[in-house]
């Protein structure tokens, strides 16, 4: 079977300590779901019109994307998450499809520089998943 879209929020630590707990070394360490295994099996679950979205650290960034093209899928649509204005991306969210000629790219910074004072931005994202905002 082949799907439209594939969301995926990896296990993305590489070459980092690991935890005691079996269970969450799995969930988090890329060791055993490395980024090449993943991308080419997305790729070949795939309609030929599909998409792969990911969450990334924003320093696997780069690395996935050359990984992503050797199964033939390349950015469309790249969106760098700031926790705060002052500090620079954490986290990447990437679409990738099979054509893609030029990735649409944009920011969200989730707080102002106070904590738990989330932006106009972030909170018409999330608005309707939380409760609080």
């Amino acid at each position: 079977q082949q799907y439209d879209v594939i969301v995926c929020n990896p296990p993305f630590f590489t070459d980092s300590k690991k935890p005691d707990c079996r269970k969450r070394e799995l969930a988090r360490h890329n060791n055993t779901l490395p980024f090449g295994e993943l991308v080419l099996n997305a790729a070949k679950l795939l309609k030929p019109n599909g998409r792969l979205n990911v969450v990334l650290p924003s320093e696997s960034e780069r690395t996935f994307k050359i990984v992503a093209s050797e199964a033939r899928l390349f950015a469309s649509r790249i969106c760098r998450v700031k926790p705060k204005p002052s500090k620079a991306p954490k986290r990447v969210l990437i679409e990738f499809m099979f054509e893609s000629e030029h990735a649409e790219e944009a920011e969200l910074t989730i707080e102002t520089e106070q904590h738990h004072d989330y932006t106009p931005n972030f909170k018409a994202l999330v608005c309707e998943f939380y409760l609080s905002l």
